[in-house]
């Protein structure tokens, strides 16, 4: 076991693995449960990392509530809408490529970034997989053993 670990391929190949199977688990959890962190990042306004719908996303939300206490809160077990904001007529999607797109709400200053889980997955396992498979020696080429031709034959 101690063999396993030496160098820094296998270990690196590891702590991919373990983050691929955590954004795994927030993957599944995310088509059942909404889940959000907010904190704060001035006097007005907060971000925010939520998951939901088989997206993780950030948030950059403009506080229009003159008793706006700036702390960390959260909320975790919501309903899943990430499509259901994105189809409301305030939305503006500023670029969407393969899956992974920004918006912002126009009306309330809101800016986001979304991205499935898939695009983080999947790179993460094949890095690991990379990481952690061993290579594939080289065998040593094979001596060729033809007979001597003899003179006057």
């Amino acid at each position: 076991m101690g063999d396993f670990f030496k160098g820094w391929r296998r270990k690196i190949g590891c702590v991919t693995l373990v983050m691929s199977l955590v954004f795994m688990m927030g993957w599944i959890r995310s088509h059942g449960l909404r889940d959000s962190v907010f904190f704060p990042t001035g006097k007005i306004t907060e971000s925010c990392v939520f998951s939901g719908e088989g997206f993780v996303g950030w948030a950059n939300v403009l506080v229009n509530n003159p008793a706006y206490q700036p702390k960390v809160h959260w909320a975790f077990g919501g309903p899943p809408n990430v499509s259901h904001t994105l189809n409301q007529p305030s939305v503006r999607i500023k670029w969407n490529w393969c899956g992974v797109f920004a918006y912002d709400f126009y009306t309330i200053g809101e800016a986001s970034w979304i991205l499935p889980y898939w695009f983080i997955v999947c790179p993460l396992t094949v890095l690991s997989a990379f990481l952690l498979l061993p290579k594939r020696k080289k065998s040593p080429p094979k001596k060729l053993t033809e007979p001597i031709p003899t003179e006057g034959a």
